[in-house]
C-alpha cells in the first residue's frame, strides 16, 4: 500500500498539466477590426508542425487535431488518431478560434506542491514511531 501511495505522489510531483489555450494575445477590440480569416492565418503562423490543437469551428463544434500545414483558405490537420494519414481540410472562414496545447505553468506548480508535501506527510510518517500507535496501515 504504501509503495502505492508513494508512486502516486512521485507522479504528481513530476508530471505537467497542459491545457488547450488560446493562440491571439491580441485586444478584443483590435482583432473585431481586422478582417477575422487574416486573424486566423496569423494564428497559424505561430504554430509549429504536429502541434496538437483544438479548432472551434463558428456553429460551436470543437475538432481536436494534430496541425499540418495552412493554405490561404484552408487549414490542413489529423486527427489525434494512430495510423491516421489523410489530412483533414478545414475552411478557415469556418474557424471562430484555434487553440494549442501548451503546458499550464500554474495548475503544474499547484500539483507539484500538493504532491510534494503528500511525499513529506508520508516520509514523516514512515520514518516516525507514531504510526504503529495509531494504526495507519502503512
Amino acid at each position: 500500500m504504501k509503495s502505492i501511495v508513494f508512486l502516486f505522489v512521485c507522479l504528481c510531483i513530476f508530471s505537467s498539466c497542459k491545457t488547450y489555450q488560446s493562440i491571439r494575445h491580441e485586444d478584443h477590440h483590435a482583432a473585431s477590426e481586422k478582417n477575422h480569416d487574416e486573424v486566423i492565418i496569423s494564428s497559424l503562423l505561430t504554430l509549429e508542425k504536429d502541434s496538437k490543437i483544438k479548432v472551434i469551428s463558428k456553429s460551436g463544434t470543437e475538432l481536436r487535431l494534430k496541425y499540418i500545414s495552412y493554405s490561404r483558405d484552408t487549414l490542413y490537420a489529423n486527427y489525434n488518431l494512430p495510423k491516421n494519414k489523410f489530412p483533414v481540410k478545414v475552411p478557415i472562414q469556418e474557424i471562430e478560434e484555434i487553440k494549442v496545447l501548451k503546458s499550464d505553468v500554474k495548475t503544474t506548480v499547484i500539483l507539484s506542491a500538493v504532491g510534494l508535501g503528500g511525499f513529506i506527510l508520508i516520509t514523516a510518517v514512515s520514518f516516525s514511531n507514531f504510526a504503529p500507535d495509531i494504526g495507519i496501515p502503512f
